[in-house]
């Protein structure tokens, strides 16, 4: 399945977004091959791009609101990939802490791996609709067991820096991962086209090739 990208620094950006994604709806799912839409957002957040040279992109709760602002009454599958580090998850684990989770919505939040423990263990027992997994930036899953039970997302370019091209060398060794482990759940970011196909266990966020194919 395709998951547009949702990587906003501004308000007014955001909304044009869900703006197209209103006007295209049909055409979006006949993308996913359903009606339920995902969207994935991602979160540069500010201690990561301090580090990183990067911009800081908009923080969960703008994009949150204006989603349930726009989405409330619907069901819909998030991806929710935090880019940060101590400072930054600290920050987003008070905030998603106190969330009042939208029961119609389906969300999974995906951290570095050493995080997951401890916000699986804390963050909303009683949310049956609200599921944590790990995410790698490029060349960090090397060597790494992947657990069947858990979602994980593999960065095909460096997390954070916009204008990278995903390469075909990346590109096969990443797929060839997948298909080594049939019955784990990934997801790919960065670089991919909405063209792109992928085995059953894989899901693939594409941002710039998506948003330019509703322009």
């Amino acid at each position: 399945m395709i998951f547009p990208s949702l990587l906003e620094y501004s308000v007014e950006s955001l909304q044009q977004k869900l703006d197209l994604l209103d006007q295209h709806r049909k055409y979006v799912s006949s993308l996913q091959s359903a009606d339920i839409l995902s969207l994935h957002l991602d979160f540069v957040l500010p201690q990561f791009a301090k580090d990183r040279s990067v911009m800081t992109s908009l923080k969960p709760h703008t994009v949150l609101e204006n989603l349930n602002h726009k989405y409330r009454k619907s069901r819909i599958n998030l991806t929710i990939h935090l880019m940060g580090e101590l400072e930054d998850m600290l920050e987003s684990f008070a905030y998603f802490d106190q969330h009042d989770f939208n029961t119609k919505w389906k969300y999974t939040i995906l951290l570095p791996e050493k995080f997951v423990s401890n916000w699986r263990s804390q963050i909303k027992k009683s949310q049956k609709n609200v599921v944590f997994g790990v995410w790698y930036d490029l060349g960090e899953c090397k060597d790494k067991s992947f657990k069947i039970a858990q979602t994980y997302l593999l960065m095909t370019v460096l997390a954070g820096k916009s204008g990278q091209q995903l390469t075909q060398s990346i590109k096969e060794t990443t797929k060839k991962l997948t298909l080594d482990f049939p019955n784990v759940h990934f997801i790919l970011d960065g670089g991919w086209q909405i063209g792109e196909k992928s085995g059953k266990n894989v899901d693939i966020v594409s941002h710039s090739s998506f948003w330019k194919s509703l322009a």
